[in-house]
């Protein structure tokens, strides 16, 4: 197949508007992790259990029960006010990753770190998830601040911003027990 010069130029400028608008491909939730503790090194995976008022809420957060008993997050010593959830929710058909950095009550950090929807994935977009920073969670369980919607990418954004709201629930829980 032999392309002409409107026809390679064509290819070109999207191959260029694909790289300006800043998708990336699927971040590796190690990397993830290391880049919110600096690659500090003596990190920990811990779980939190969902049972009981833990249940219940993220069950309400999420508008179904959470797909696992247990959730993990991480910590490490050098960053006692931080840590990092890996959370997974259904858009429309499949499994959204989504890896939030929280410290103090508030989101530092939400990355997509997986998309696996045909439609949506304008989540994964800087514009997208840096709305998540600086966000915390009121008494009622919502975020503290309005996430812009995205037209054609509805259950993705819901999907997303239930797992923040999720996170910063269990954030609270987390520090609470270790009170």
């Amino acid at each position: 197949m032999r392309f002409g010069f409107h026809q390679a130029w064509l290819i070109l400028a999207f191959m260029l508007i694909g790289v300006s608008t800043g998708v990336r491909a699927d971040i590796a939730p190690d990397t993830f992790i290391a880049e919110a503790f600096e690659q500090q090194a003596n990190t920990q995976a811990k779980k939190i259990w969902l049972i009981g008022d833990k249940k219940r809420v993220t069950t309400e957060i999420l508008g179904h029960p959470y797909h696992f008993l247990r959730v993990g997050y991480w910590q490490n010593p050098h960053f006692p006010n931080r840590r990092v959830w890996i959370l997974q929710e259904i858009g429309k058909e499949r499994m959204i990753d989504v890896g939030i950095q929280i410290e103090r009550h508030k989101i530092q950090k939400l990355r997509v770190l997986a998309f696996r929807e045909s439609r949506g994935w304008e989540v994964k977009l800087p514009f997208f998830t840096k709305q998540f920073e600086g966000i915390g969670l009121t008494d009622s369980h919502d975020l503290s601040n309005r996430i812009d919607a995205i037209t054609g990418a509805t259950l993705s954004w819901r999907a997303v911003t239930k797992l923040a709201r999720m996170a910063l629930y269990l954030d609270k829980q987390v520090e609470a027990e270790a009170q």
